[in-house]
């Protein structure tokens, strides 16, 4: 059996398990009442004091700028404290293992576990969670790339533009939430995928490498680009604008190394609350060494290339161009989870208000997929998926941190009981599957 099938039909079967099992997720919701919140809705509006917002059958149903009662609605006083919507890491990748190099297909419980514990209510790339607790999911498939691949155990091969068709059509049909085409693809290549999206109705997302943000590309009619442009002009900012295309930041992405051995990363508890303890001992042990001469080397150039990939994110904000947050992980310095908090923290440094940074990983997600009437935002009719929050995120972005409850579609999350799972996971191998 192919490793590139095996990859596809693992995605596919997971898909169809969890997403007719959403509804399960959805009927256990209760029905809540939070009071006296300081409210930031994720529209990036000026947080709002003393409000109450009535949760019912996993939707938000009221909120109201005056007290909420009811006898048989579990009320929940955050006097002090901060509720904002559920956080979304739109670009991540499911199956690669913590260093980035390899993959995990066995540890993708303590990896849905950990973004849920950090507050990660929808992530995009992979499936959408039911009985298995975990963020939402939107699911991308198999990488679209050139005849030689570059991740060819993960990716369909496009050889020529006739094949466009009969590749989105089955990825289609294994309910993916949009195409991703890769760097190995031909500008003519990439647009006949878009042509072939467009006609069952599926957003494309381009990762072309040093290409991502060229003219011929973005005039293509893509939904977003999975990184920042490499090349930022004013004429490509307005063509930008113009075509409405989406940016995913993944800046943490391009620290990953950079911060992997600083001294009490690992301790972090959005880090060693949320993997297993054989895992972070290994962990523990690789961000111990010392640095190797490539290391060295790649420390250089990194620090430059992340700088210059914030002052071209600051550009496209500034531009009006909507940035959508995402790690890009896991890899070495970005933990799912506690990565896309590290994210907001870097769109800040960048020039992003806090609560422009929020309106990146809760919104502007939405946006992008066009589901902003369904998630993304604390308005009445939208899915009850909030965070409280010990602090003043608008303020101190670092305060996303300081997580006090989740609630996931009106459920209640046991962040105790997540952590537990991961003391007692045996799911902890990385490893590269074989042919027979």
């Amino acid at each position: 059996m192919k490793i590139q099938k095996f990859a596809a039909i693992i995605a596919v079967v997971l898909f169809s398990s969890f997403w007719m099992n959403s509804a399960i997720a959805q009927s256990n919701s209760e029905s809540i009442i939070l009071l006296n919140a300081r409210l930031i809705d994720g529209n990036g509006d000026t947080p709002k004091e003393n409000v109450s917002i009535l949760i019912q059958d996993g939707i938000i149903k009221t909120i109201s700028d005056t007290p909420i009662s009811s006898k048989t609605t579990r009320v929940i006083d955050v006097a002090g404290k901060t509720v904002m919507p559920g956080l979304a890491d739109m670009h991540i990748h499911i199956t690669s293992s913590w260093d980035g190099d390899g993959f995990n297909l066995l540890g993708y419980k303590e990896q849905l576990n950990a973004m849920l514990y950090a507050g990660v209510t929808q992530i995009h790339q992979e499936i959408e969670s039911g009985r298995l607790s975990g963020p939402q999911f939107l699911y991308l498939g198999p990488l679209v790339d050139g005849p030689d691949p570059n991740w060819p155990d993960i990716s369909y091969s496009l050889a020529s533009q006739t094949q466009a068709s009969r590749i989105v059509n089955h990825l289609h049909k294994s309910g993916v939430h949009g195409v991703k085409a890769y760097g190995g693809l031909s500008s003519p290549e990439v647009r006949s995928l878009i042509h072939a999206a467009r006609e069952v109705d599926l957003p494309v997302f381009v990762d072309l490498w040093v290409r991502i943000g060229a003219e011929h590309i973005i005039t293509s009619g893509l939904r977003g680009l999975a990184h920042p442009p490499r090349r930022v002009t004013p004429e490509i900012l307005t063509t930008m604008k113009q075509r409405d295309v989406y940016v995913m930041t993944t800046l943490s992405g391009y620290e990953s190394i950079l911060r992997f051995k600083e001294r009490g990363l690992l301790d972090n508890p959005l880090i060693d609350s949320t993997i297993a303890p054989e895992r972070l001992s290994r962990m523990r042990a690789v961000a111990g060494e010392d640095l190797t001469d490539g290391e060295k080397e790649e420390y250089g150039w990194r620090r430059e290339f992340l700088d210059q990939m914030m002052d071209h994110i600051r550009q496209v904000h500034e531009a009006g161009i909507p940035v959508v947050a995402g790690t890009d992980g896991p890899t070495k310095g970005v933990f799912l989870g506690e990565g896309l908090h590290r994210e907001l923290e870097l769109l800040v440094e960048a020039g992003l208000t806090p609560l422009e940074a929020i309106s990146a990983a809760t919104r502007n997600g939405a946006m992008m997929m066009k589901a902003e009437d369904e998630w993304g935002t604390i308005e009445a009719g939208k899915r009850a998926d909030l965070l409280v929050i010990d602090g003043r995120p608008d303020q101190t972005i670092s305060d996303t941190r300081n997580i006090v409850t989740v609630i996931q579609a009106g459920r209640l999350i046991d962040r105790n009981d997540l952590k537990s799972r991961v003391i007692d996971s045996k799911d902890v191998h990385d490893f590269v599957p074989t042919e027979n």
